[in-house]
Order: C-alpha cells, then structure tokens, then sequence
C-alpha cells in the first residue's frame, strides 16, 4: 500500500463523521507502512535497483536534487523550477549529503527568517517526499513543524499625512 493510500485509510471516518481508528491504531499503521518501506528498500538492493554499498539515506544532496528537478519537468513553469532550484541549492551548500534527521533540517530553517524559512520548507518538503519516495531516504521532514510567519499589515497614510502630500505638491502633475 502507498503512503497516499495508507493516509487515506488511517484518517477515515464514518458516515457521520467519527474517526474508524484511535491514536494508537494510526501510530501502528504508520509503524508497519515503515517497515514495509525498509523491507522494499531491501528488496530493491538485493534485485539491483539500489546500489548496496549505498547505507540507508546516504546520499549526496546535489544528486537528490538533481533526480528530484528532472521529475519534476513537465507540469512547472519555468520560474518556479528557477525558484526550486535557487532554494535547493543553497540548502545543498549546508548540507552536501543529505541530511536523516529532523535535527538537520530544523537547525537550517533556524539560519532563515521566518518567511524565508516557511518558503524553504515547503520546497525541502517536496524534496524529501521525493528521496523518500524513489530514493528510499527517511523522509526527515515529517517530524519538522513548518515555520510560521505572520504577515505585516501594510502601511496607510493617515488622512493627515495624505492631506500633507497632496499640499506639498505644486502642480498637477506631482
């Protein structure tokens, strides 16, 4: 079962809207989903489709980034795999192989400001569902909270000081 199917199934609810599964429950569905990712990821070295001399998650960031950007080809504009790339690469730059635990990620994001960090996040994110996904790394990025921000209010001349411009100019047009 996928990782979609499997949160599909966990976070199902009835017709009147009660969860089928307590906490516990969902906690050992997620268990047995990572253990069956192991025993895939084993299963895959042992066929050849991963390298066995290369240990779980050890993989260079660059290489990831670079796999996870050609996946990512079709269905992007190209500013937006401008804006992925730029961000990966620094995150890369940190971090030249590609971090396990969610430790790493948080002391990066710590390095952002808070808008910066929220941005970073969401593309770390993708990366990681990616490497996790294909690449068989531990996603380290499920146990980080995504940074918040909270949004300045914009600034608005006062009547007052909208009154002062108007009368400092001379002509109409100022």
């Amino acid at each position: 079962m996928k990782k979609d199917e499997l949160n599909l199934l966990i976070h199902e609810k009835d017709k009147d809207g009660i969860d089928y599964w307590s906490n516990e429950t969902r906690q050992a569905m997620r268990e047995l989903a990572d253990q069956y990712e192991e025993e895939r990821r084993q299963a895959m070295i042992e066929v050849g489709e991963l390298p066995p001399d290369q240990p779980k998650g050890s993989i260079s960031t660059a290489e990831a980034i670079d796999k996870f950007l050609v996946s990512r080809q079709s269905g992007l504009s190209e500013g937006t795999k401008k804006s992925y790339r730029a961000t990966l690469q620094v995150f890369a730059k940190f971090y030249p192989t590609l971090p396990t635990t969610p430790e790493e990620v948080e002391t990066y994001l710590a390095t952002k400001s808070n808008r910066t960090a929220a941005d970073a996040y969401a593309v770390i994110k993708l990366l990681y569902d990616f490497a996790s996904q294909r690449l068989g790394v531990p996603n380290a990025t499920n146990q980080v909270k995504r940074p918040r921000f909270k949004e300045k209010e914009p600034y608005s001349l006062t009547i007052a000081e909208a009154k002062s411009v108007l009368a400092a100019c001379k002509d109409n047009r100022e």
